[in-house]
């Protein structure tokens, strides 16, 4: 690439909450990737990682909003999203339960559309909470019978977390309708899973860091 790359930044009169944030939870991510293998560095990133995130909770506004030159690419609807998907990696990094309350608290119920999201992209971190899984959206102690549908036509998110299930996930336009009822999105099978567990059995195999648990 030959043109110019002009170095913009957000900073606290040109905020950028979104682009902080996204940036946090990535760093959160990274301390765990690292933490077996070179523990200063992986450190270094959480400690970084809750740095931007504080940066980004408290000087709060839309990065595409402060730097126009940017919204012809990628234009940001909202930072609300990326706020709680740092908080979300910070606290399974560190077990910290203030980053838990952070999400499911009032931001939660600020930001998180609970039981309305659209689809996971780089615009929108909302991912889909009604998993069309029997086991996962009726609650472990309740007597259905032949009644559970008051479940399957619920919007709130599933009580039980369905552990490794894939779903058949969007369309080519990259559309997903998060609803218990839209079984060719929502509905995990054995097929879309085994893919993924080939293909993670793959990477352990050959990985010099990974250990089997055979």
């Amino acid at each position: 690439m030959t043109e110019r790359r002009p170095l913009v930044q957000v900073n606290k009169t040109v905020p950028g909450t979104d682009v902080a944030a996204e940036t946090a939870a990535a760093m959160a991510a990274a301390s765990l990737v690292f933490k077996s293998i070179n523990s200063t560095y992986s450190d270094l990133l959480l400690q970084h990682a809750e740095k931007l995130f504080t940066f980004a909770d408290k000087h709060r506004g839309i990065y595409s909003a402060s730097i126009p030159q940017v919204q012809t690419y990628y234009n940001s609807t909202g930072y609300g999203d990326e706020l709680l998907w740092a908080a979300s990696w910070l606290y399974h990094a560190t077990g910290d339960q203030t980053h838990l309350s952070y999400v499911t608290g009032e931001n939660g119920d600020a930001y998180a559309d609970w039981g309305r999201p659209t689809w996971f992209s780089w615009d929108d971190k909302r991912a889909g909470t009604q998993v069309h899984h029997r086991g996962a959206s009726i609650p472990a102690n309740a007597k259905t019978g032949c009644n559970g549908f008051q479940w399957l036509s619920s919007t709130d998110p599933n009580p039980n977390v369905a552990m490794g299930a894939l779903v058949g996930g969007p369309f080519q336009n990259d559309s997903y309708i998060d609803s218990r009822n839209n079984s060719m999105q929502g509905e995990p099978s054995t097929y879309n899973s085994a893919v993924l567990v080939g293909l993670l059995s793959g990477l352990v195999t050959t990985s010099s860091v990974a250990t089997s648990f055979t």
